[in-house]
Parts: C-alpha cells; sequence; structure tokens
C-alpha cells in the first residue's frame, strides 16, 4: 500500500469519527482539536468491538459510519467545492444526486481504510483559528517511512463545526476529486459522472 493510501487509513482515525454527546459538546465549546482527537477514540472503540462483523458485512460497516460520522461533515459545502463551477450550471435533482453518490463514495472508500490503522500514533497540534473556519493539524508515524500531515479544515454550520475538506500531505481531498471529477464533466457531462459513481458504489457492496 503507498504512502498516500495509507495517509486515507490514517484519515480514518481521525475524520469519521466527529460522534456522539462527547463531540457535540467539545463542537459547543468551539475547541476543534479536542473535538477530533477525543472522539476518534469512540469510533475505533466501536469498529475494533465489531471488526469480525464488518470484516463479513460491508454493509453495517457502511452503516455505521454513516451512523456516527456523515451527521458532522458539511456535505452540502464539500459537493459545491468539488463541482466547483459547475456547481452553478448543474440542476437541483443534479446536484442532489451527485451530493448523494459522492457521500456514498466517500463512507465506502475511508470505511473500509479502518481496516489499515492499527494503533499508530496520532499527534494532534491546537488548532489554528482562521476568520472564517478553523484548522487542526495532526501527523500519524506509519511503520519505516515518514509521518503523514493531516489537515482538518472546520467551520460553523447551524451552530456546530462541520468537516468540510481535509488535505493529506498537502494534497487537499477537495482540490483532488475536483480535478479528477472536472475532466469528467467537461468530457462526458454531469449525468455521466453521476452514473459512473452511482456504478462503482453498487460494485463496492457486491
Amino acid at each position: 500500500m503507498s504512502k498516500y493510501m495509507k495517509g486515507f487509513a490514517a484519515l480514518m482515525a481521525g475524520t469519521l469519527m466527529l460522534v456522539s454527546a462527547t463531540a457535540m459538546a467539545a463542537a459547543k465549546s468551539e475547541d476543534a482539536t479536542e473535538l477530533i482527537r477525543s472522539t476518534t477514540l469512540d469510533l475505533l472503540a466501536e469498529f475494533d468491538k465489531n471488526r469480525t462483523t464488518y470484516e463479513n458485512d460491508k454493509n453495517a460497516l457502511y452503516m455505521m459510519v454513516e451512523r456516527v460520522a456523515i451527521p458532522h461533515f458539511d456535505f452540502e459545502r464539500m459537493t459545491r467545492l468539488v463541482l466547483g463551477r459547475y456547481s452553478s450550471k448543474a440542476t437541483a435533482a443534479e446536484f442532489d444526486a451527485f451530493m448523494t453518490e459522492f457521500k456514498t463514495l466517500l463512507i465506502r472508500t475511508y470505511a473500509t481504510a479502518l481496516f489499515q490503522y492499527t494503533g499508530q500514533k496520532i499527534v494532534y497540534k491546537p488548532q489554528i483559528n482562521e476568520p472564517k473556519y478553523k484548522i487542526v493539524q495532526a501527523t500519524v508515524q506509519l511503520d519505516r517511512i515518514d509521518p503523514v500531515a493531516i489537515e482538518y479544515y472546520l467551520a460553523d454550520r447551524d451552530g456546530a463545526l462541520k468537516v468540510f475538506d481535509v488535505s493529506i500531505d498537502g494534497i487537499s481531498l477537495v482540490t483532488n476529486y475536483r480535478s479528477a471529477y472536472n475532466a469528467v464533466i467537461r468530457s462526458k457531462g454531469l449525468q455521466s459522472l453521476i452514473d459512473d459513481l452511482a456504478s462503482k458504489n453498487q460494485q463496492s457492496v457486491q
């Protein structure tokens, strides 16, 4: 597995973790670093407790990730950022369909990456407060290679901190997907991209 893909596994120790009353309490105090740090333990504990089930039932794994994490991601903002200039050109139906498939793709990609996390050390830094968002920096020490640097970008949405982008070793999730998806939209159209994502998502549960 490449360092970049191991970074995705490390990402699962930090981004799919915004869960429970503990997380909501941290959000209210606007301590983004503590929000991520404390609730990471909750997600990993549930994953470890039911690992055998998840190894044999992908749908159970996906449902767990959606239940504990997705309410704390700003997928509407992420969708607009990923679509870029095509966001304003999409119909409401196209926007919603893309957001649904994109969310499903991320759930299934990163939920599966949880299996790659084997207790690597995560070190967090105090949050950086920008005027309109907060940044949480962390490093994950992977075996025999340089640490992976992760940055989480969170902003207030309806009174709670929500993740709208993640950067791994300087590579933005949003920017990476926008570059790939915009090329498909230019050549084939947005509906073709939606259909491709739907097909891949269907295959991931077979």
